[in-house]
């Protein structure tokens, strides 16, 4: 049965990439799930503070901000959910007594607790550390969103929730998933999954989510390939592993032009 807005119910919305050029970062990119868009910049290896600098390796220091207003309690959770998250898809070690600095920011007036929002930072983020040539990455980490919808007497497991559907949802969240290039594919490394009777689909819902993550893989290295190849952008392969089995048909880019990649 098709949701409101037509889309099956493992179906995401349409996904736009966009390779930012902002200035004074390192690397820089967006990401949207539809009208929900995040926008992700990271700088370094920088000189670090004292109160953050680590003998061993660098420091990632993330920054949420919000679209309008200062940054509250959620936007701090969020910050470090984020820097525990990405930190073991880089190579910190390699830049010791330094800072990297990650700076995500919504696009659209949003829900903080909307889950597809959280997996839009997730991967705006992973996109501007693809785009920082000046470390490298062990893996490449997407996320997408689930959610279990209750209409009228009817229950179903949806991806990629829309801000209408979350109210309807009695469980939701965002998994996130590490690709690294092997044929098992991706693992996965993070969940906010929370919710009534959540025990009953848990495993249900991983699966969903996975699913949506390895579209958004694919969908990644599919704008990263084209832009290498118009020399957009150098691109280093290493840095976005080869999922095999992938095939995807999205909108990405800045110009919403139809890209399919079939790994």
């Amino acid at each position: 049965m098709p949701r409101q807005d037509g889309r099956s119910s493992a179906e995401l919305r349409p996904i736009e990439i966009v390779l930012e050029t902002l200035d004074r970062v390192d690397g820089s990119g967006s990401f949207g799930f539809g009208d929900t868009k995040a926008l992700a910049s990271v700088s370094g290896p920088i000189q670090a503070r004292l109160a953050v600098e680590l003998p061993s390796k660098a420091y990632l220091e993330v920054t949420v901000r919000s679209l309008m207003g200062v940054a509250g309690t959620e936007a701090k959770s969020l910050a470090t959910t984020l820097r525990s998250l990405l930190s073991p898809s880089i190579v910190l070690t390699q830049n010791p007594r330094t800072l990297i600095q990650l700076v995500v920011q919504s696009l659209t007036p949003s829900n903080p607790q909307d889950p597809s929002l959280t997996a839009a930072f997730i991967n705006a983020s992973t996109i501007a550390l693809l785009r920082t040539a000046s470390f490298p990455m062990v893996g490449v980490i997407c996320a997408a969103a689930v959610g279990r919808l209750k209409d009228s007497e009817e229950e179903r497991l949806i991806l990629d929730p829309s801000p209408n559907e979350i109210s309807r949802c009695d469980v939701f969240g965002c998994v996130a998933v590490m690709f690294n290039g092997t044929d098992e594919g991706g693992e996965t490394v993070w969940s906010s999954l929370q919710g009534s009777r959540l025990q009953m689909d848990y495993d249900a819902l991983l699966r969903l989510a996975k699913t949506g993550a390895e579209v958004v893989y694919a969908s990644i290295r599919s704008k990263f390939e084209e832009a290498s190849s118009s020399n957009k952008v150098a691109m280093d392969a290493k840095k976005v592993p080869k999922h095999r089995g992938a095939r995807v048909a999205v909108s990405v880019g800045e110009d919403d032009s139809m890209s399919t990649a079939d790994e």
